[in-house]
């Protein structure tokens, strides 16, 4: 009802089958496993839409990886490799703009702000990843960067006022 999609990120082999068979509508190749060979090639047989983060990956290592996704609809994701992220080490100005090259970029954040992506949206990014708990002040990972559902109403917003603002669409997008 709210629009989410249904994907995952496997960390090996054996997932990309279970996933493959369960149906998900994409998979998110974690920065982590931007080098896996094996692992992208499994996905890009799938035929389903990738999401590549890329952390800390080299600029020939994105490349790399694209090449093994073998024609794969693929949306490169910048992010960073800190949980949570400060505002100062984003560094957006120097990530989303070097994804260019793509039909599609995004941005994996894990600021604790609302306002983040919006920022993305104006340098550039069209998809946008954000954590979201049902337990803000939780005790995973996840929960120190995660969103509560009402923040996360918020963030939505932001980037989608962001994007009506740098675009020329008329209209209002459902995206």
């Amino acid at each position: 009802d709210a629009g989410v999609r249904f994907l995952a990120t496997p960390c090996d082999l054996e997932a990309v089958k279970l996933l493959d068979q369960l149906g998900v509508q994409a998979f998110k190749i974690a920065s982590g496993d931007i080098t896996h060979r094996p692992l992208l090639e499994a996905v890009a047989k799938t035929g389903r839409r990738i999401f590549l983060s890329t952390g800390a990956a080299s600029p020939n290592e994105i490349d790399r990886a694209t090449g093994w996704l073998n024609g794969s609809v693929v949306t490169p994701m910048a992010c960073d490799l800190v949980y949570p992220c400060s505002d100062a080490s984003a560094n957006l100005a120097e990530t989303i703009p070097r994804l260019r090259g793509f039909d599609t970029v995004g941005y994996s954040d894990h600021t604790t702000g609302v306002v983040t992506g919006a920022v993305a949206v104006t340098l550039g990014a069209t998809v946008l990843e954000k954590h979201v708990t049902l337990e803000p002040g939780g005790d995973t990972p996840d929960d120190k960067m995660a969103l509560s559902v009402k923040r996360a109403r918020v963030y939505r917003e932001l980037a989608h006022r962001a994007f009506i603002l740098c675009s020329a669409v008329d209209g209002d997008p459902q995206q």
